[in-house]
């Protein structure tokens, strides 16, 4: 019998219309089918980069790409943030990080910051974001002094409210803002427009295919075309311009793991009317995307749910591909307790108890080492409703809160 990378290897010589639908459910079984042999073997493989995604889907999955074409995946974003906000590839930003990772291996002493090669960039853990780390956070930068800065909607939200509530001084040099890894609502945007002072922008991307689509001066989502062919499906087929579905990705760049019409469980559409910005590509309008809850803590904190991400992580770096989906809910914020459901891989059904010691002792928040979670493990993915898609994370216990 064929395996699942040869037959979209025949799919991808036939007529491009008749190709099948990928889910990422598919590749979490097999992940190694979908990855074309020859580069396992030298020299191809020397020149492998392995990335690691989860996102807000709970579905951690290592994606293998070739060096120079994950380098080269950046290249359309870089062009593009050039053109609408002046920002150059050589110019500082600052950005925030889960895990590290080295030569593909995951690097276990987390460290708070990373200062990149060149001097060109400056990360920041996102672990115990507190009131205090937030305001060194805010130093650190100003002494920095970045262009732009790369962060997710939650990151960027306490940031911004940090910065407000102490009345901090704006980083001189700032001209762009790019979120990243979830939507963010209207009113979030007007106050990272107000606290940043510069226009705020959106890259909708996803490790299995890089950049998808940048949001240019007029918000508009325009899809990346030398990266990506995007598509929308509905019932199975593709839907005309306008028509809310399903979308689907194929990557024009990744030939080590292609993943050709991949489901990657947001809905939206596309129309190709004429943008004020004056770029020609088709317009992405996202309707529906995964986001995560925030934490709430007994003192009213909010916490991030990435702090989550690196337990896990750590667990499947450590021991093997053990956790194939994880879904966590607070049930409750005094006493702080979670729920959470863990889809293990068939072959470790003896791990469970250190599955649980090590998941506790790798959460990168403080505030919650005298947490109490109660532990479900099940052995069938999840399933996806991509009409209330809902993140890893949901809070079912929220309370009155505090910022940062």
């Amino acid at each position: 019998m064929p395996s699942s990378m040869q037959l979209l290897v025949q799919q991808m010589n036939d007529d491009f219309t008749k190709r099948l639908l990928l889910s990422k459910n598919e590749i979490i079984q097999a992940p190694l089918d979908f990855l074309f042999g020859d580069y396992l073997l030298y020299p191809k493989k020397e020149h492998m980069v392995i990335r690691r995604s989860v996102g807000a889907s709970g579905k951690p999955l290592k994606v293998h790409w070739d060096a120079r074409e994950a380098e080269v995946s950046l290249a359309e974003a870089s062009r593009l943030r050039q053109a609408w906000y002046g920002v150059l590839p050589d110019d500082t930003h600052c950005y925030f990080f889960t895990m590290e990772y080295q030569a593909n291996s995951l690097v276990y002493e987390i460290r708070d910051t990373i200062r990149g090669e060149g001097g060109r960039s400056l990360g920041f853990a996102k672990r115990n974001m507190t009131a205090e780390r937030l305001l060194d956070i805010h130093k650190e930068m100003l002494a920095f002094d970045p262009v732009w800065l790369v962060l997710s909607p939650p990151i960027a939200l306490l940031l911004a409210e940090a910065i407000r509530a102490n009345d901090l001084p704006a980083l001189p040099r700032l001209r762009y803002v790019e979120l990243t890894g979830e939507l963010s609502d209207v009113t979030a945007r007007a106050l990272l427009r107000e606290v940043f002072a510069c226009p705020i922008g959106n890259l909708y991307a996803a490790t299995e295919t890089s950049g998808i689509a940048l949001a240019c001066p007029e918000g508009h989502l325009h899809i990346m075309e030398d990266n990506v062919l995007a598509e929308v499906f509905r019932d199975g087929r593709p839907a005309p311009d306008g028509i809310e579905g399903d979308i689907v990705l194929s990557s024009r760049l990744n030939h080590a793991m292609p993943l050709p019409r991949y489901q990657i469980g947001d809905r939206g559409f596309i129309t190709k009317e004429a943008c004020p910005c004056g770029h020609p590509a088709p317009v992405l309008h996202l309707t529906s995307a995964r986001k995560n809850d925030f934490i709430t803590l007994p003192s009213g904190r909010r916490v991030i749910a990435d702090v989550f991400l690196y337990a896990v992580t750590y667990i499947n770096e450590r021991i093997g591909p053990i956790i194939r989906q994880f879904s966590i809910v607070q049930t409750s914020v005094s006493p702080l307790s979670f729920a959470v459901t863990l889809v293990l891989h068939p072959s470790y059904k003896g791990w469970k108890d250190t599955i649980q010691q090590l998941f506790a002792e790798n959460l990168c928040e403080d505030a919650l080492r005298d947490a109490t979670f109660a532990f479900i493990f099940v052995e069938t993915l999840l399933p996806d409703d991509p009409h209330q898609p809902l993140g890893y994370f949901r809070n079912n216990a929220k309370e009155v809160t505090t910022h940062g």
